[in-house]
């Protein structure tokens, strides 16, 4: 059976009726991950987890970020979650001068900051992405489907607003660089040890 989903916004769950069950659903909410061969051990996001439980709905509250939980049709099972907000992008001369189809394509939505030799532009980040991992789900969601559910959104953004720009901060780990690479993301820079990414939109 073909997997069918859609996303809400956290207060608009939590201030309905359905607020007791969306509490426990996010309670429940895992992201631990185990890979199918099993021959990794179990790695989890504490970061992830721990914003959705304990940060989310007061961040959405004050318009900080805006946290989308994405629930199965099929029994309105938690699949995932992710939040979104407006958010300045530097990205260093050299990645946006490497090429002058690459200096136009992205020149067009930032502003060259001569000071600090970076391009300066208002984007879409994408400030978290969680997969609901939990033994509970019957219906489990893939993680592109999850990024194409909000790519969807910052595309709804962007038909209102405009924008052309959405990044993106992750660990410095193969396999979750590897997954949004082969989501339209590429490498601009690394900052704390977490490795920024870009898409134009």
């Amino acid at each position: 059976m073909m997997n069918e989903f859609s996303s809400y916004r956290i207060i608009d769950l939590l201030d309905s009726g359905a607020s007791f069950f969306v509490n426990g659903e996010i309670k429940n909410f895992s992201s631990t991950y185990k890979s199918a061969s099993g021959t990794m051990p179990a790695q989890k996001n504490d970061d992830v987890e721990s914003f959705l439980k304990k940060k989310a709905e007061s961040f959405s509250r004050q318009n900080l970020s805006m946290t989308h939980l994405v629930l199965s049709s099929v029994n309105q099972e938690l699949l995932g979650y992710f939040s979104l907000t407006i958010k300045p992008i530097s990205i260093p001369a050299k990645f946006v001068e490497m090429s002058n189809s690459t200096k136009r394509k992205w020149a067009k939505f930032a502003s060259y900051d001569k000071d600090r030799n970076v391009y300066v532009a208002s984007s879409y980040l994408i400030a978290q992405l969680g997969k609901n991992y939990s033994k509970q789900i019957r219906h489990p969601i893939r993680g592109g489907e999850l990024l194409d559910v909000c790519m969807a959104k910052v595309k709804e953004c962007q038909d209102i607003v405009g924008g052309g720009i959405v990044f993106l901060e992750c660990e410095k780990d193969a396999r979750l660089m590897d997954f949004y690479q082969k989501n339209g993301f590429v490498e601009y820079n690394v900052r704390n040890n977490l490795v920024q990414m870009v898409q134009r939109i």
